[in-house]
This record gives structure tokens, sequence and C-alpha cells, in this order.
């Protein structure tokens, strides 16, 4: 099956922010800061739910999740 563009720019889309927030955590981690921490862990949060939110409207699932609640 032949990729299409956009499907596969979604996904490498999604894929970097999913990676972006796996480094934001990682460096959450290593701090000594608790501000920082906490400053990170939020920032991580938003790229992985701007993440899940990506995937939802690209695989189609977010009206189904909707329609389960």
């Amino acid at each position: 099956m032949p990729v299409n563009e956009e499907k596969n720019m979604e996904a490498m889309q999604v894929g970097d922010l999913i990676h972006s927030a796996a480094g934001i955590v990682e460096n959450a981690i290593r701090m000594e800061d608790p501000a920082s921490k906490n400053a990170l862990r939020d920032a991580a949060k938003t790229l992985l739910q701007e993440a899940i939110r990506k995937l939802d409207e690209s695989v189609g699932t977010s009206d189904a999740d909707e329609d389960e609640e």
C-alpha cells in the first residue's frame, strides 16, 4: 500500500512530540530543584497530551472514546 505523504508527516509529528516529551522527562528526573522538576513534568505532560490529541485525530478515535464515557 502506498504511503500517504500527509499521514507520514502526521506520524512523524506525533513521534517527535513523544520523543521530545521523553527527553524532558529524563531531565526532570535528573533535576535536583523541585520547582524545575515540576515545570519540566508539566511541559512533558503538555507534549504528551498534544501527541494523544493528534493521534486520536489521525486514527479517528476521539469521537469513539467520548461515546464510551
